[in-house]
């Protein structure tokens, strides 16, 4: 989904998706290129943005993602929920929440912000080519990560900033974390393992 120019969208809900096998490649060995993507699920809004989007009890596994997530909030994104999702064995980030990548007209709206994050389960969002989160705010501003449940590889839950620009008023709280190789919870700017 995609907004041009300075159209938006509101109110969107996506609720019972089962997303799986969206792949780059059909060998989840394959060590990717960063031009070597697959997406499960991804919001971006263009200039006009999107308002309102929920997420709700969707299930996205054994996908093959390359430089991708399997769940992403991107660009211009102006209050969102993603909730009850069961996110799993797939070769990347598990869910994502970013900014500051110069896509919006507007510096300030080029993020995904005002939203919470309650109520997922994330485990087995493995990279072979770096450390991946289960959860991870990149750019994103203005969002609460609650009750969720994030283990095995990687790190549990991240907050940092890849782009010029800032991740700010984040709030990471009541969340199950366990069984992750590199950390619980991984805080700073772009990290690189």
């Amino acid at each position: 989904m995609e907004t041009t120019g300075l159209n938006s969208s509101t109110g969107l809900s996506f609720k019972n998706i089962t997303i799986k096998n969206i792949n780059w490649t059909n060998n989840a060995e394959t060590i990717p290129s960063e031009t070597d993507n697959a997406q499960g699920f991804i919001a971006y809004g263009g200039n006009g943005g999107i308002t309102n989007l929920i997420i709700d009890s969707c299930n996205l596994f054994n996908n093959i993602l390359g430089f991708s997530e399997a769940m992403a909030l991107d660009r211009n994104i102006n209050g969102f929920t993603l909730r009850n999702c069961l996110i799993h064995d797939n070769t990347n980030i598990g869910i994502d929440t970013a900014g500051n990548y110069l896509v919006s007209f507007n510096p300030l709206t080029d993020r995904a912000r005002n939203g919470i994050i309650i109520n997922n389960i994330c485990y087995k969002n493995i990279s072979l080519y770096a450390t991946s989160a289960r959860i991870y705010v990149d750019g994103g501003k203005n969002v609460v990560i609650e009750k969720n449940k994030c283990y095995e590889r990687g790190w549990g839950i991240e907050v940092g900033c890849e782009e010029d620009g800032t991740t700010d008023n984040i709030i990471v709280k009541n969340n199950l974390i366990f069984n992750n190789e590199q950390a619980s919870l991984a805080v700073g700017g772009k990290t690189i393992l």
